[in-house]
């Protein structure tokens, strides 16, 4: 039995403000409708799921057009009061389409539509919201499939004692923050560890200002049924059989205070084949604004492992928004500092003199 650890490092660095707003009536269509999930295309703000005006019986209305199966989690936090909406089968769905609305409250269901077909006058809701945390809004197939089902939440509002709904994901949230500086971790379905937001502290809305994202937050070398990466990894490594294929999957996750102003977060990784681990350690430093990252990798596999690449952190940025600084220079010139914005691709800062400076490889990522 082998178990190794390997240590890389990196650091990060931001300023930024977040805000927060108040309302008493807030339209559905007035939340973050990215993540509300369609059986086919993208949920659409005053617009049917084809793009023409929401238009039900006849009539044309304001609100959210989406496709069934859909799904929309929305945060109350305890403060709504009343959900109105009138909701149906849009006019362009064809005579096959068929759907159902259902509203769940902190887990329990509080209303369910009648069968609801192309032509049908829309039903009426109106859910009580006293006390509620959780919402759950879905449109479901008529059972028949879901071809043409092109569903409306039209005229749909949440009257608030105070405060604002927040569309929220279905997923698991890991914020690691500093007094101005946020990096949020999100877990889906399936275990995946995924970069969520990296900037500006700030609500849900802000952490999912673009949906849901899809960027893993440690890439491997990987394929199965469900999901092949094959780009640039941040660990590639040979298992002790011969195999290329690590898939790590989330396991816990545990924060520690260590003073009045610095944080460490362990997020552990597992291969669900393997007995092969990934700790991804986050230390915070709240006044700085400085996050520091590291990984460590161990196995308890039969025979030893070959690491063919492997990263401190792989963090994926989008271009034009940040900016990156870095320390240059030689004997007796060190520490110059360059800064300059991060631009498309992948940014490499290596330094090969590993003995003189053991600063290792950090590779950036920067999507469009």
């Amino acid at each position: 039995m082998f178990m190794k650890k390997y240590f890389l490092y990196l650091m990060l660095s931001v300023m930024s403000v977040g805000l927060g707003v108040a309302q008493e009536r807030v339209a559905l269509s007035e939340l973050n409708i990215r993540l509300m999930s369609s059986g086919s295309g993208n949920p659409k703000v005053n617009k049917s799921i084809d793009g023409n005006p929401i238009t039900l019986n006849g009539k044309v209305y304001q609100g959210v057009g989406t496709h069934a199966d859909s799904k929309m989690i929305v945060s109350l936090g305890g403060k709504g009061k009343r959900f109105t909406a009138l909701a149906g089968l849009d006019d362009e769905s064809s005579e096959k389409g068929s759907v159902v609305f259902r509203i769940e409250a902190d887990g329990k269901e509080v209303y369910k539509s009648p069968l609801m077909k192309k032509g049908k006058k829309p039903v009426k809701i109106d859910v009580n919201l006293k006390g509620v945390d959780r919402l759950v809004l879905e449109v479901l197939s008529g059972g028949d499939g879901i071809n043409n089902d092109h569903a409306d939440w039209a005229e749909a509002y949440f009257e608030m004692v105070e405060g604002k709904p927040v569309a929220v994901p279905e997923t698991e949230l890991i914020s690691v923050e500093t007094d101005n500086f946020l990096l949020t971790f999100s877990v889906d379905k399936e275990k995946n560890l995924m970069q969520q937001y990296l900037g500006k502290k700030g609500d849900l809305d802000v952490i999912f200002q673009r949906g849901e994202r899809k960027n893993q937050a440690y890439p491997t070398i990987q394929s199965s049924s469900n999901f092949v990466y094959w780009g640039e990894p941040a660990l590639h490594v040979v298992h002790s059989d011969g195999h290329t294929s690590t898939m790590l999957k989330y396991v816990k996750h545990e924060t520690e205070k260590i003073d009045e102003n610095v944080s460490q977060t362990i997020i552990t990784l597992q291969d669900p084949v393997y007995a092969f681990y990934t700790d991804i350690f986050l230390k915070t430093y709240a006044k700085e604004n400085v996050i520091e990252q590291w990984t460590e990798i161990y196995h308890q596999e039969a025979s030893p492992v070959t690491i063919k690449q492997s990263a401190s952190a792989a963090l994926t940025l989008h271009a034009k928004e940040y900016w990156l600084t870095q320390f240059t220079g030689d004997w007796m010139d060190e520490f110059n500092v360059d800064e300059y914005p991060l631009t498309v691709g992948s940014k490499v800062i290596e330094n090969r003199w590993a003995l003189q400076a053991p600063m290792g490889v950090n590779r950036i990522l920067c999507s469009p």
